[in-house]
Parts: C-alpha cells; sequence; structure tokens
C-alpha cells in the first residue's frame, strides 16, 4: 500500500495500476547500475562534471563517486574526476558501455 501511494497509484486502479507497474518494471530492466574504476591516464583525470559533458555524449548519469574510501552521492557539476575513483554509472548498457570507453580514452600530451 505504501508503494502504490509514494507512486501515486491509490487512485489507479485494476487493470491500469497494473499496467502502470508493469511499465515500471521494464523500465527498470532497461537501466543498469555498475562501479568504473579511472584509470590513470585517463582523459577525465582532473576534469569536473560539468566540464565533461559525459550525460550528452555517453547517455550515462554520474550518480556516485568514491575516493580514498569516501562516498560522494549524487555529484554536481563542481565534482571532480581523478584517477583511481570508483565511478558510479547509471544507464543502459550501451550508456554504461560509451561511459567506459570514454574513461580508457587517454589524455592528450602537448
Amino acid at each position: 500500500t505504501i508503494r502504490h501511494e509514494q507512486y501515486g497509484l491509490s487512485e489507479v486502479h485494476g487493470d491500469s495500476a497494473m499496467k502502470l507497474m508493469s511499465d515500471i518494471g521494464e523500465i527498470g530492466r532497461q537501466l543498469e547500475f555498475t562501479w568504473v574504476g579511472l584509470p590513470a591516464g585517463s582523459a577525465m583525470d582532473g576534469r569536473s562534471l560539468e566540464a565533461l559533458p559525459v550525460r550528452t555524449t555517453t547517455g550515462a548519469s554520474v550518480v556516485g563517486i568514491i575516493r580514498q574510501g569516501a562516498l560522494q552521492a549524487n555529484p554536481d557539476g563542481a565534482a571532480t574526476l581523478a584517477a583511481g575513483d570508483l565511478i558510479a554509472i547509471l544507464g543502459t548498457r550501451e550508456q554504461i558501455d560509451r561511459f567506459q570507453a570514454a574513461a580508457r580514452t587517454t589524455a592528450q600530451v602537448g
């Protein structure tokens, strides 16, 4: 009952409530959550989330950063990434794959 009230389902009855819950379940199955380690030499090292167009280029969302054992949940654009960080990523498998590829891209020297 509480879950139904939280999602506004207390006013939805019968088949429409079941369809809505089914739709939410299907969408949930398409989302994945994973931790990605930022390697040394990554082009993302030392850059802020604001400077990195992560969402627009990969589609994935950075939802957390662990650095030296401390979690920064839901980081804002001022948060910077550093080699050795564990970065919590939310997205579809394809979006996560794009983020991982971008994280492995090395910085250009020169």
